[in-house]
C-alpha cells in the first residue's frame, strides 16, 4: 500500500518538477545578463571590454570606442573558473 503511494508522489513531484522547468521564464535580464558578458569577455576574449557582447543587455558604458560593464566585476570574476 504504501509502495504505491510513494510511487505516485515521486511521479507527481518529478511531472512538477519537468513543468516547473519547461515552464520557467529563459529571461536572464539586465544586471545578470551584463556581469555574464564580462563572464564572457574574459574566458574568451581576455580582456574586461566586453565589445563583442553589449548587444546581448543595455547594461553597459562606453569609453573611447570601447564597451565595458558597469556592475561590479566581483561576481563575475567569481564565475570565471566555472564558466572555463
Amino acid at each position: 500500500m504504501w509502495d504505491k503511494v510513494r510511487r505516485y508522489r515521486v511521479l507527481i513531484f518529478f511531472v512538477l518538477l519537468f513543468i516547473l522547468y519547461w515552464k520557467a521564464p529563459d529571461y536572464i535580464g539586465e544586471s545578470p545578463g551584463s556581469r555574464f558578458n564580462l563572464t564572457k569577455a574574459v574566458v574568451l576574449d581576455h580582456s574586461l571590454r566586453v565589445d563583442n557582447y553589449y548587444k546581448n543587455s543595455g547594461d553597459w558604458s562606453q569609453r573611447d570606442g570601447h564597451f565595458y560593464t558597469n556592475k561590479a566585476p566581483g561576481p563575475s570574476l567569481l564565475a570565471v573558473p566555472f564558466y572555463f
